[in-house]
This record gives C-alpha cells, sequence and structure tokens, in this order.
C-alpha cells in the first residue's frame, strides 16, 4: 500500500487538497479505491465524492472524461493536461464550496486509474504550477504501477518456484507426501473458528503449504531415517525452520509467511525451536500451524510407527495442552475433530465434509 498511499499525499501535498482517494482499474475493468486520505475527519465530502465517480465508472473507462458532462447531481468540466489527455474538475451541488478534481493515470493508451482530489472551492481548474506537477506526478505513478505488477508477477513466480520445491521435496518420502497441503486444510479450518480475516487466511494457508521448505537443506540420510535420529542428527534437522526462513528472505510479499514457517516448531512453553519462543511471543497464526502440523504428523504413517487412534490423537493433544501446544487452539481443533468423527466411527466420511483424512492404524 506505500507506493499509493505516497501516490496521493503528493498529490495532496502540490494541489493544497483537504482529502483524496486513489482509484485504479482492476482485470475486469472496474474501479477500486486502494488509496485514501482526509484532513476533513469524518467530513461526509470523500464519501460523497467517492460515489459520484463509482456510479458512473463504467462510463468514465469506456470514455475517460471527454463527454459526460452532467451525472450525479455535478457539473464536469474537462481541461487539457497532456497532449490528448485531459482532467475533470467537478463542481458537487451538494457540497458548494468544495470541488473534486479527478486525473487520469495513464501509460501507454490505457488508463490505469485516477487520482481524485478534494478542495476548496477555486476556479475549477488546476493553476499552472499544478498542472505541471501533477502532470509529472501522474507518468510517474503511472509507471511505478507498472513496475508493482512487474514486482507482484516476479513474487509470484518465485512462490510458485518455493511451491514446487516444497512438493518435490515430498515426493521423495511416501509418508509425507500431501503433507503441507494437509496442515494448509486443517489451518484454514481452525482459523475460520477464531475469525481469522480473509488475508490472515491467506497468509496462513501459504505458510503452511511451505512450512517444511527449509527441508532442502536438510540431507537425505537424515530425513529418511527409519530409526530414532540420534543427538547430532536431531540437532541437524532442528534447524529446518530457520532455513525455510532464509529461502523465503528474497520474496518481501511473504514478509508474514516467513515468520510463520520459521516457528511452526516453537512452543509455548519456551522449549521449541529455532528461537525458543514463549505462547506470549507467538501469534495466533502461528499458534494454529503448531497444532495443525502435529496433528497430521500423529495422524500420518510412518516408517517407524502407525498412525495414532483418534483417541489416541486426542488424548495426546490434551496432554500437552498449555506446554506445547496453545489450549484455545487445541480446543477449536478438537471441536472439529471430533464433529469430524460424531457417531459415525472412522468408515464413510466424505473427503469434502472435513478438512482432514482420519488414518487407521
Amino acid at each position: 500500500q506505500y507506493p499509493y498511499q505516497l501516490i496521493i499525499d503528493s498529490a495532496m501535498e502540490a494541489t493544497a487538497s483537504a482529502a483524496g482517494f486513489l482509484t485504479l482499474v482492476d482485470e475486469e475493468r472496474r474501479l477500486q479505491t486502494v488509496a485514501q486520505s482526509s484532513r476533513l475527519g469524518e467530513d461526509p465530502i470523500l464519501n460523497i465524492a467517492r460515489s459520484v465517480l463509482e456510479e458512473r465508472q463504467t462510463l468514465l473507462l469506456q470514455d475517460p472524461f471527454q463527454t459526460y458532462t452532467r451525472v450525479h447531481s455535478c457539473s464536469l468540466n474537462f481541461e487539457p493536461l497532456q497532449e490528448g489527455l485531459k482532467y475533470c474538475s467537478i463542481d458537487m451541488d451538494l457540497f458548494p464550496g468544495h470541488e473534486l478534481i479527478s486525473v487520469p493515470l495513464r501509460q501507454s493508451d490505457n488508463v490505469k486509474g485516477f487520482i481524485n482530489l478534494i478542495r476548496r472551492k477555486r476556479s475549477g481548474k488546476l493553476s499552472d504550477s499544478e498542472r505541471q506537477i501533477i502532470s509529472v506526478l501522474t507518468s510517474h505513478a503511472a509507471i511505478a504501477l507498472d513496475n508493482k505488477k512487474l514486482f507482484l508477477e516476479l513474487d509470484k513466480a518465485y512462490f510458485s518456484s518455493i511451491r514446487s520445491l516444497a512438493k518435490s521435496l515430498e515426493l521423495k518420502d511416501e509418508s509425507t507426501y500431501g503433507h503441507s497441503e494437509r496442515v494448509a486444510k486443517v489451518c484454514v479450518a481452525i482459523g475460520k473458528t477464531r475469525a481469522l480475516d480473509d488475508k490472515a487466511l491467506r497468509v496462513l494457508q501459504n505458510a503452511a503449504l511451505l512450512h517444511d521448505i527449509g527441508k532442502i537443506g536438510v540431507i537425505e540420510s537424515i530425513l529418511n531415517k527409519t530409526g530414532k535420529l540420534d543427538e547430532a542428527e536431531f540437532q541437524f534437522i532442528r534447524k529446518h525452520p530457520g532455513f525455510g526462513d532464509e529461502i523465503l528472505k528474497p520474496t518481501a510479499s511473504l514478509k508474514e509467511e516467513r515468520a510463520i514457517v520459521r516457528h511452526h516448531h516453537e512452543r509455548e512453553d519456551g522449549r521449541g525451536y529455532p528461537d525458543g519462543l514463549t505462547g506470549d511471543q507467538l501469534s495466533l497464526s502461528e499458534k494454529i500451524i503448531i497444532v495443525a502440523d502435529a496433528f497430521d504428523a500423529m495422524n500420518s504413517r510412518r516408517p517407524y510407527r502407525r498412525p495414532l487412534t483418534p483417541e489416541g490423537i486426542r488424548q495426546e493433544l490434551l496432554r500437552h495442552r498449555g506446554t506445547q501446544f496453545d489450549a484455545m487452539v487445541v480446543s477449536a481443533f478438537l471441536e472439529i475433530f471430533e464433529s469430524a468423527i460424531g457417531d459415525r466411527g472412522l468408515e464413510g466420511i466424505p473427503p469434502n465434509v472435513v478438512p482432514f483424512r482420519i488414518c487407521h492404524p
């Protein structure tokens, strides 16, 4: 959000505007407000001004500020900004003491969005100096938005590459195949019961899909060992959350996911790794993945043991509630877990009814 806010703040400063908002054109050619600022407090002018443009967004995009001279109890006046491009000054009948100035962001022949500014009524025009500053600002803003889009596409490509690496790592070991997807489903199911918003759920899901990526840095003889690890081997495998953090570090958009990946083996009592954090230092998302990861490990067959029974899983979670696991997260998970089993037992539970499958011992 930083470049968006910088654009609107700079435009407000250049034109002595009291409020402003930046709208961008999404992939479906709709306008979306991505940043706004106001020195008007709770003044309704900002909301009215937004509705002026949003109500006629399709028209404005089809013919940006060229032919529509009267909408929503407003008069639209068009003035030249650059060659072949006009800005719009809008007189709002509801607020005769103010004017709305809307400037299109153009890259090549495409309108990327609009800088919209609200200020005390003047002549209805930008001064020569304001027009020059805004002209330069919109040119740089359009380029910046293109660069941001490219940056996000590169980030997305990097995420996809890392995800592919994580899946290829699981393919090497039949007992862990699909582990990350299962952990992600359980995380999202628990997160919904704890009222995580859509963004937090998306971050948690991404982190769960990548949480074991650091095992790429662990030699296969340790990962695939069928017997008990010795102390040296155990200490080495404890490094994988830190390795995962480092692998994700180049991807700026995964900053929140990195913290969850790094801390998925921490404990409430501070005896986890790699940082020895205690419960009050862990986020809710980190507490959730700790439980979800442990559940899938208990519910999966390993070369050295069978999966635990449902009752065994329940008792293990309850036994370590408040020491290894967060008590509220355990309670939320057990509600989902017990509801999944119910009175039907383990036979015939459709896989789409519950966020995980239950192994048979």
